[in-house]
């Protein structure tokens, strides 16, 4: 199920990322052309239209949705086996939890329009990555421990 979330939001990043690829200004590590959310940096997210900016936010709330999904799934049946071993526990991410809280009520284009203020008043920091922005700016979030 990760795989098929992992693809879904690189197309999605992918369609919404079209001046990086079209000008080849952007430098292209080996690690950044096998991972989207690498590339996806304040500079791109300035430089793409309303519609892009709003597919990427509807593709990361759509694979947060099926991660949900699957992990409410995985919970009914746990509780359906008897032998609870069988089924192995299943939690939603950090981010998809805090998304969960910070954005329950919040439409796409306000999500975007924070994303863009925070830009906006941060222009010396348009190589910071988009998700990066929204998890320790927007939702202020820290990084789970391990």
């Amino acid at each position: 199920m990760h795989k098929i979330l992992s693809l879904l939001l690189m197309l999605l990043l992918a369609a919404a990322t079209p001046a990086l690829a079209a000008d080849g200004s952007a430098k292209e590590t080996s690690s950044a052309r096998l991972n989207r959310i690498e590339q996806l940096t304040g500079s791109v997210w300035q430089n793409s239209s309303r519609e892009g900016k709003l597919g990427v936010l509807f593709g990361i709330e759509l694979a947060i949705s099926v991660d949900k999904a699957t992990a409410d799934h995985m919970a009914r049946l746990q509780t359906q086996k008897k032998d609870k071993r069988t089924v192995l526990p299943y939690r939603v991410s950090p981010f998809g939890k805090a998304w969960y809280e910070a954005f329950r009520d919040v439409p796409l284009p306000d999500i975007a329009d924070q994303i863009d203020a925070w830009y906006a008043a941060h222009p010396d920091q348009a190589n910071r990555l988009v998700l990066d922005v929204i998890w320790r700016e927007i939702m202020k979030r820290p990084l789970p421990s391990k």
